[in-house]
């Protein structure tokens, strides 16, 4: 799995960071992370990542306007918003946003919320195996 974590506040980041890598040890799966710490440097990437967790509040920039340039080049990451101010949750939805959790971060809807992108995935994308000669799909929980 591929995941940008993008907020000016490096300390936030490196939280997220930390927090993404206990997800994957306890549930044994590989997470590649990229940071960023302007919503200008996530957008000049090329990588199509898997999760974006993304702050409303980006310095020069929001994390909507980030969002929204994301979603006209066709990007489909999931995105998570992070926020202070929940009063632009509403405005979030416009670009098919998977969370919006609160600052500061509360660990357990943090691994919900990946848990929950997870089994999305784990049911649109199942595991195909070939046994004795025949194809198989196999979905993992």
């Amino acid at each position: 799995m591929l995941a940008a974590l993008c907020d000016d506040d490096k300390f936030i980041t490196e939280k997220l960071k930390n927090l993404l890598l206990t997800y994957a040890k306890e549930n044994r799966i590989i997470i590649e992370i990229d940071e960023f710490q302007s919503g200008e440097r996530l957008l000049n990437s090329e990588i199509d990542y898997d999760i974006i967790v993304l702050d409303y509040q980006l310095g020069n920039t929001d994390g909507l306007t980030v969002a929204k340039e994301l979603r006209k080049r066709n990007v489909l990451s999931c995105i998570i918003f992070l926020t202070s101010y929940p009063h632009f949750m509403i405005d979030a939805f416009e670009v098919n946003t998977f969370r919006f959790l609160l600052k500061p971060i509360d660990k357990s809807k943090f691994f919900k919320a990946i848990d929950d992108y997870v089994k999305i995935i784990d049911a649109n994308y199942p595991i195909t195996i070939i046994q004795n000669k025949e194809l198989k799909k196999n979905k993992f929980e």
